[in-house]
């Protein structure tokens, strides 16, 4: 099994915070089937509204070859 991620695992954080992953959704204005998605593999990543509402900020780095 691959390691989980940290966006992973907070959002596996805020499911047991809240109750239920729809009520993670709820709390935060994200669609629960988005983090569904993400919290299985199947979305690597979001927009980084949903990132940032989340806790996340989008960090882009360049390196010159």
């Amino acid at each position: 099994m691959a390691t989980k991620t940290e966006l992973q695992k907070h959002i596996e954080s805020l499911v047991t915070k809240y109750g239920t992953l729809r009520a993670a959704g709820e709390a935060l204005d994200v669609d629960h089937t988005l983090l569904w998605r993400m919290i299985k593999g199947k979305r690597a990543s979001a927009s980084d509204e949903t990132l940032k509402k989340l806790g996340f900020v989008r960090v882009v780095t360049v390196e010159k070859i």
